[in-house]
């Protein structure tokens, strides 16, 4: 993983992945492969929480399997070695309240598998590029239905 694209965006840094705050800023999770994205999303929201951002979903998993919570999943669909969908199967499995909290980012067309792993969750989906004021707001309202999973 390149650490320059892993990142915490908090007042204290905390080393490696990010921990339960009490803070009433949301933790916020994004993964995605392409640095681009993962840096414009990570400015987007960083003033308003606290952005851990991760460019495989790997990553995501094993920070996720360390203790880490997450308010909010911002994942890519398609990904190499582990895509969007592969990382809500291993969540659903293992920790599903963070499977709950995804959102879905798709920057392209949609494979009939794709739809058919969309058609049977309840995740929202955002087309890239993606509209930051709709994405905050889609974010807000996910941060007030509930707090962040349990310490570490």
């Amino acid at each position: 993983m390149d650490p320059s694209l892993a990142t915490t965006e908090r007042t204290t840094p905390i080393p490696g992945c990010a921990k339960s705050s009490s803070s009433r800023r949301g933790r916020v999770l994004i993964v995605d492969d392409e640095p681009m994205v993962l840096r414009a999303l990570q400015r987007w929201l960083s003033s308003a929480h606290d952005v851990t951002a991760m460019p495989s979903a790997t990553d995501a998993l094993d920070c996720v399997a360390a203790g880490a919570d997450f308010d909010v999943i911002l994942c890519d669909l398609t990904m190499p070695e582990m895509s969007g969908m592969q990382l809500h199967a291993e969540l659903a499995g293992a920790f599903p309240a963070h499977a709950e909290r995804m959102i879905f980012l798709s920057g392209g067309v949609l494979t009939q598998a794709v739809q058919a792993f969309l058609d049977g969750v309840t995740n929202p989906l955002l087309d890239k590029p993606v509209d930051g004021r709709a994405l905050r707001e889609l974010i807000a309202r996910r941060i007030a239905g509930g707090s962040a999973l349990g310490g570490c």
